[in-house]
């Protein structure tokens, strides 16, 4: 019985321990077509539905700090700050966003030159500047 257990656990522990081990994602693009994907690579092949950007003429980078807290079983706390450093497709208002590369650091974002990018892919290289609604400017303003 522990052998057909082993057996078992190997069957399918196997098979998940190398999907997890050399899956990949990421943003593939045709700018020909204006196409973009994300994707699920496995063993070089991509999976992912292919949609339009036509409706995002506009790129920035964007910046976020993220912050991970952890406890040590005497209750100390440490926190662990990272800045993420992402190029996104927007939309005319900057309202909705696709992400279409994340960077490793901010020389990478620098080194890499996005504007480059936004200009292979035929879209305005810009500042994120959302615009407001004229719901949340009241709610401003009170």
């Amino acid at each position: 019985k522990i052998i057909a257990v082993m057996l078992c656990l190997t069957v399918v522990g196997l098979p998940l321990g190398l999907i997890m081990l050399y899956a990949e994602q990421g943003a593939s693009f045709k700018p020909d077509e204006k196409l973009y994907r994300h994707y699920i690579g496995l063993f070089g092949l991509h999976f992912g539905k292919w949609e339009s950007y036509e409706n995002y003429p506009d790129m920035a980078l964007l910046s976020q700090r993220m912050t991970t807290t952890s406890f040590s079983r005497s209750n100390r706390q440490t926190d662990q700050t990272e800045v993420a450093h992402e190029l996104y497709l927007l939309s005319p208002d900057h309202r909705k966003k696709i992400l279409a590369y994340v960077f490793k650091n901010l020389d990478a974002a620098e080194t890499d030159n996005p504007k480059l990018l936004a200009d292979n892919l035929g879209v305005n290289f810009t500042t994120y500047s959302p615009k407001v609604s004229a719901q949340t400017a009241a709610r401003r303003r009170r």
